[in-house]
């Protein structure tokens, strides 16, 4: 697959797993995402998730936080910093879920 045809898939996409790739193009060359990774076509966020973007501003990050824990959202700590209604400010999203819990730092 050429970078072009690969862009066009996933450009309107804030963030993409490597799983969404190999649901679109099952023959995909996994090494072929190592090289644009590499020459700086992709960013690589976390472990199999990719992005196109290089701008990752706080809706951005939350957004990610939710795709990464399913059936998450966002604590309460970071959502009143976000909205500036404590006046400290919380620097890492915590997703809450009722799954097993587990650490992530991304």
């Amino acid at each position: 697959m050429k970078y072009n045809d690969f862009r066009t898939l996933f450009e309107k996409k804030d963030f993409f797993s490597l799983q969404e790739i190999l649901l679109r193009e099952p023959k995909f060359d996994r090494k072929q995402l190592s090289r644009w990774v590499k020459s700086g076509k992709i960013q690589h966020i976390a472990r199999s998730w990719y992005t196109l973007s290089t701008q990752y501003d706080e809706e951005w990050r939350m957004m990610f936080a939710n795709a990464v824990v399913p059936a998450s959202y966002i604590s309460s700590e970071f959502a009143l910093s976000f909205y500036s209604l404590i006046p400290e400010e919380a620097i890492l999203i915590t997703s809450v879920t009722t799954d097993k819990t587990h650490t992530r730092y991304l």
